[in-house]
């Protein structure tokens, strides 16, 4: 059995997944662009939508986790 401490997703972003479920390509990519700060590297519909969702959970929570900052700046290289 796995254990987890991942907490829920809230509500405000279960809403905000369905409003961008309805938007256009093109919306969601300017969307995408607004809140990660960065074009989307891809112009698939679903991995936007995940990207965007994991992005507002991180800020709603306070922000990347420690370990997740440290594997992204070598990467940035």
């Amino acid at each position: 059995m796995r254990l987890t401490t991942e907490r829920p997703m809230s509500l405000n972003i279960k809403q905000e997944v369905a409003r961008m479920k309805g938007m256009t390509i093109s919306a969601l990519r300017e969307h995408f662009e607004t809140v990660c700060l960065e074009p989307p590297r891809s112009h698939n519909r679903d991995w936007m939508i995940k990207k965007i969702a994991w992005r507002l959970q991180a800020n709603e929570q306070g922000g990347l986790p420690e370990r997740v900052t440290r594997k992204k700046l070598p990467m940035a290289d």
